[in-house]
C-alpha cells in the first residue's frame, strides 16, 4: 500500500513529478495491519522522478502505524514484514517543505514483529524497516552507482523535522539511510530529531547478518542516522535518541558511518 506511488517515465531522459501544495497541511496517514510478509510505504519515489510537499504555513505529516496482525509464534517463523516512511532511489528526488515535517512509523499489539526482506541477496534495498531511505545504486549489484544523485530534502522553516520509529521489531530498525550517491539534508529554524525506538523491550531478534557473513561482528539493531558512500546533512541542530528500558545486548548507534 501506498499514498504516493510514481509512475517510471516513458523513457530514462524523461522526469516525471508529483506536487501536493496546500495552506492547511500534507497529511498521509496510513493504519495497515502487518502481516509476516507485508511491505508498507508511505511514500516510494523511484526512477528519475520528483516529489514534492509544500505546506503553506502549516505541517506535513507522513505516518504509518501498523497493527501486529499475525500471533507471535511457538517455533522459529521467517518474517520478512517491513515498513519506511519515504523510500526515494533511482536518481529521485523528495522534497517536503513546512512549519515542520514529522515522518513517523509506529506498531501496535502483541503479535508477530517487523523482520527483514531480501538480506540473502546483499542487495543495497534489502527490506529494512526505515523512516527515510535514500539509495541510487543500480538493483544489478554488479553495475556501479547510477548516474547523478538521488535526494531527500526536509526544510522546517519554523520548527522541527522530526523522524519518529517506535516499532516492535525483530531485525534491524534505521531512522535515516543515505548510501551509493544518495543525500539527505534536514535543514529547521528548531531541531532536527530522530528517534528510534522499540515498545517491546522482549523482543526476539534475527541475527540476520550472522547467519549469511558467520564471522561478521553483530549486527546494528538500533540506527539513527546512517550514510554508506552517501551523505547524510543535519543543520542547525540534531538530535539522536535511541530509547530501550532494557538493552538485552543489543547494539545501538546514534550515527553510523561506513564506506
Amino acid at each position: 500500500m501506498r499514498y504516493v506511488n510514481t509512475i517510471s517515465p516513458p523513457d530514462e531522459n524523461d522526469k516525471g513529478s508529483i506536487s501536493f501544495h496546500s495552506k492547511t497541511g500534507n497529511l498521509f496517514n496510513m493504519n495497515v495491519n502487518v502481516h509476516k510478509d507485508t511491505h508498507h510505504f508511505g511514500i516510494h519515489n523511484l526512477n528519475n522522478t520528483d516529489v514534492h510537499l509544500t505546506a503553506e504555513d502549516s505541517d506535513n505529516v507522513v505516518a504509518i502505524k501498523g497493527e501486529l496482525a499475525d500471533p507471535m509464534p511457538t517455533g522459529n517463523v521467517e518474517s520478512t514484514s517491513f515498513l519506511r516512511g519515504i523510500e526515494t532511489a533511482f536518481k529521485s528526488n523528495t522534497v517536503l517543505t513546512g512549519n515542520n515535517n514529522k515522518i513517523s512509523i509506529a506498531t501496535e499489539g502483541k503479535g508477530l514483529g517487523l523482520g527483514v526482506n531480501g538480506l540473502q541477496s546483499n542487495s543495497p534495498y534489502s527490506g529494512h524497516t526505515t523512516g527515510i531511505f535514500i539509495n541510487n545504486q543500480s538493483s544489478d549489484l554488479t553495475q556501479p552507482s547510477l548516474d547523478g544523485i538521488s535526494t531527500i530534502k526536509l526544510k522546517a522553516v519554523k520548527g522541527n523535522n522530526e523522524v519518529d520509529l517506535n516499532v516492535k521489531n525483530h531485525a534491524s530498525v534505521k531512522g535515516i539511510i543515505a548510501s551509493h550517491s544518495a543525500k539527505a539534508t534536514l535543514e529547521a529554524e528548531g531541531d532536527n530529531i530522530v528517534q528510534v525506538k522499540n515498545p517491546d523491550t522482549n523482543t526476539a531478534l534475527i541475527d540476520a547478518l550472522k547467519k549469511q557473513y558467520p564471522n561478521a561482528s553483530k549486527e546494528l539493531y538500533r540506527v539513527g542516522v546512517q550514510s554508506t558512500t552517501g551523505t547524510v546533512r543535519i543543520s542547525p541542530n540534531g538530535k539522536i535518541a535511541l530509547t530501550e528500558l532494557k538493552t538485552f545486548g543489543i547494539v545501538q548507534n546514534g550515527i553510523c558511518v561506513s564506506l
